[in-house]
């Protein structure tokens, strides 16, 4: 089945920082949406620092593009990351947790956020290589943003470089802060 991750982006605002908030996260009932909020600092879950760009794009992915683990059984879901954020030379796939739900793998293994995550950051990315070409952003990234662990320390690289591998070169990172400097 084919997806296209650009279908349903919107252009964000050119402003100096904005927010992502997972409503999946902030009412527990899932299947919520991620979304751009301009202006409610305390709900956001990633702050993106955008230094007033007018080439951003978000496109929230959970809830709005559905994984199949197979053609012949479209009734079992795979797990997607929450949102991605792009420029004309930069990708970002974004997967938001909360630190005190208990997370399970998709063999239902108990697993920590951060394992949690990056299953759902490389099942997205995988799926994303299957209908769209990598090589016009030089720059990706995959972010795993837990605004209850802001100061989580992530320094495994063994896991970075695993991640990196898998995913055809993109960097993990494990922060609430994006920033989206302009390359030129």
């Amino acid at each position: 089945m084919s997806h296209d991750f650009f279908k349903n982006e919107q252009q964000v605002k050119s402003v100096e920082e904005f927010g992502i908030i997972d409503s999946a996260q902030k009412t527990g009932k899932g299947q919520k949406t991620a979304y751009v909020d301009y202006d409610n600092k305390i709900s956001w879950n990633t702050k993106i620092i955008s230094y007033n760009r007018n080439d951003i794009y978000f496109n929230a992915i959970d809830g709005n593009i559905i994984f199949y683990r197979s053609q012949e059984k479209n009734n079992e879901k795979e797990r997607s990351c929450d949102a991605m954020l792009h420029t004309d030379d930069t990708l970002v796939f974004l997967e938001i947790k909360d630190w005190n739900k208990k997370y399970k793998d998709k063999t239902g293994k108990k697993v920590s956020f951060l394992e949690s995550a990056t299953e759902q950051l490389e099942n997205t990315i995988a799926h994303f290589y299957k209908n769209h070409s990598e090589k016009q952003f030089s720059r990706r990234y995959a972010y795993i943003s837990n605004k209850h662990k802001p100061n989580f320390s992530f320094s495994n690289p063994a896991t970075q470089q695993t991640f990196k591998d898998n995913t055809k070169g993109f960097i993990l990172k494990v922060s609430t802060t994006i920033e989206l400097k302009a390359t030129k």
